[in-house]
């Protein structure tokens, strides 16, 4: 059989496949196609500066079409500060071909058509078409990582503020904490070796007392503080007298003033209330602070406490003015606008002349805000200072309105209750449980100067079993003082098995434990009442005597209930 070969039946393996190339028009097809597609601008201008290509995503970006923007200069989206140095720079390179721009990436301004400015990344590449020499830039727009960029720096810098704040709060608070414990340590020292004179031992503890209320105030403010921020405070409104509070205030720093050689007085500006409802202790801590600050930086003139009632406007109900002024050393205007910050002075000077956490402020205009109003402060160096707290006066209609200087200073009568002599716990029995050794023998000091019988004990474990004991041969304890931190059983866990076993007598707490929500987890483990360390001695007896009293009527009450329930059995 004769075969004859034919090319077209020949194995396509042993001779590759033929490939036709594209048009120039399938190219420049397949160009605009991917130009269609990218997602950064894409612009090419010749030497002139005019732009000869402008893809979909510099129509997004810019604002204007490829018709518009096509035969233009390409510094239509240049802003004009920037325009001219384009101008410029594309000449020096046609002449000179130094390369500044080409072929580097860099960042640039931007034009849109409707006049924003905006920051671009922009890489721009040359090429050659025979004679002609084309420009192409590719462009990024890079507002949102600028933003970002701009918000990280904002936030590194408020960083580093914090940071030096922080810094010298602490560096600040190592003084404040450091300066009495000094004081503390050598006049205690002092009084070991004059203990055989009297005069001088009294004196040395005056000076002991008042730094050790210095450092109280101190942890206070810190505390205070925490609260506040953690949403733990809240406003315990009441009935109270205004006048009352801000006149109780006075009195309280009238000695300071005298010392000063400073007049302290008040203004009634216009009719007050004679109730209004707040939180009496939060109002007066303010005041305290308000006035304690008029003092200490006022050394010649004197402090008026300027008291008004605003009247109910459109949308408010009425508020309580109070204002502080005095004729002090003021505050700058750039320190003016930060002296409600936290941990904030006017300056470290300031600060070293007269001390202070630097909390005060801050933690007055939130209570003021707590109170429904506000704290403001206006001020001039030199010439004193003012500070305005505002607060809601509550419901006050049919409240009778009367001007303090008419003959009606005090509203109220004043408790004329005889206080109680020092045996104001005759006939307790009191069972301690605190294992620091030195607290033990304080607070039982205290507690038997007072008349209590006291049983102490060093652990929770022993606590438990000594008031069931006690309950069981029908001599429980008036009050048991637990402290919350001991070992063996802690006092958080001895309370909750004491209530579990159905005891019912008061327990206080009696803690070091004193930061944000540790009041309510005494409380929710089963004691009445909440009492931190250091030890306030009329406060503790006090409550002693209180809790002590409250549970003998409730017992006695029970005891009654239960007769007429005997006696209704019987008839």
């Amino acid at each position: 059989m004769n075969h004859t070969y034919n090319p077209a039946q020949s194995d396509s393996r042993s001779t590759p496949p033929s490939h036709t190339l594209p048009s120039t028009s399938d190219s420049d097809a397949h160009l605009q196609a991917i130009l269609a597609t990218i997602v950064d601008p894409i612009i090419t201008i010749n030497e002139q500066g005019i732009i000869e290509r402008f893809n979909k995503a510099a129509e997004k970006t810019f604002g204007y079409s490829a018709e518009e923007a096509i035969g233009q200069l390409i510094t239509i989206l240049i802003p004009a500060p920037f325009a001219q140095q384009h101008d410029e720079s594309l000449k020096r390179y046609l002449l000179t071909g130094e390369k500044r721009i080409i072929g580097r990436g860099r960042e640039a301004i931007a034009l849109r058509k409707n006049g924003e400015m905006f920051p671009v990344d922009l890489a721009v590449s040359e090429v050659s078409l025979g004679a002609r020499r084309l420009f192409t830039g590719i462009v990024r727009d890079i507002t949102e990582r600028k933003r970002h960029e701009a918000e990280l720096e904002q936030a590194k810098a408020a960083a580093d503020i914090a940071s030096l704040t922080k810094g010298e709060f602490l560096a600040n608070m190592s003084h404040e904490i450091r300066t009495p414990m000094t004081a503390i340590l050598g006049y205690l020292d002092l009084i070991v070796d004059d203990v055989d004179d009297r005069d001088t031992v009294l004196e040395h503890v005056s000076v002991i007392r008042r730094n050790a209320d210095h450092l109280l105030r101190v942890l206070n403010d810190i505390l205070d503080l925490s609260k506040i921020e953690a949403g733990k405070v809240t406003a315990d409104i009441a009935r109270c007298s205004p006048i009352e509070i801000v006149e109780d205030v006075q009195k309280l720093f009238a000695a300071r003033a005298t010392e000063k050689h400073l007049t302290l007085k008040i203004e009634y500006q216009t009719p007050v209330p004679q109730w209004i409802y707040t939180d009496a202790t939060r109002l007066r801590q303010v005041l305290m602070n308000l006035l304690g600050n008029a003092l200490k930086f006022t050394d010649q003139g004197g402090v008026t406490i300027a008291v008004s009632l605003l009247p109910a406007g459109s949308h408010n109900s009425p508020k309580l003015q109070i204002t502080v002024r005095d004729t002090g050393i003021g505050i700058s205007p750039s320190d003016l606008e930060r002296v409600f910050d936290p941990f904030t002075q006017a300056d470290m000077t300031m600060r070293r002349r007269f001390g202070g956490t630097g909390l005060g402020l801050t933690i007055s205009r939130r209570i003021a805000h707590l109170l429904g109003g506000d704290l403001t402060a206006s001020s001039k160096s030199g010439q004193g200072s003012a500070f305005e707290v505002t607060i809601a006066a509550g419901p006050i209609d049919d409240v009778l309105l009367i001007h303090p200087y008419d003959g009606a200073t005090k509203v109220a009568a004043r408790n004329t209750t005889p206080p109680k002599s020092s045996a104001d716990l005759k006939g307790l029995r009191i069972l301690l449980a605190e294992d620091c050794l030195d607290s033990q023998r304080l607070v039982a000091f205290l507690l038997r100067k007072a008349g209590a019988e006291v049983v102490v004990v060093d652990n929770g474990m022993l606590a438990f079993e000594a008031a069931t004991i006690a309950r069981d041969r029908q001599k429980s304890f008036d009050v048991i003082l637990m402290d919350m931190h001991m070992p063996v059983k802690d006092g958080y866990t001895a309370t909750a098995e004491l209530r579990r076993v159905a005891y019912t007598g008061p327990v206080i707490a009696l803690t070091a434990h004193a930061m944000t929500g540790d009041r309510e987890r005494c409380l929710a483990a089963g004691c009445d009442d909440y009492l931190t360390k250091p030890v306030d001695k009329a406060r503790l007896i006090a409550a002693c005597r209180e809790w002590a009293e409250s549970s003998r009527r409730a017992a006695g009450a029970a005891v009654a209930i239960c007769g007429d329930c005997v006696v209704a059995g019987t008839n």
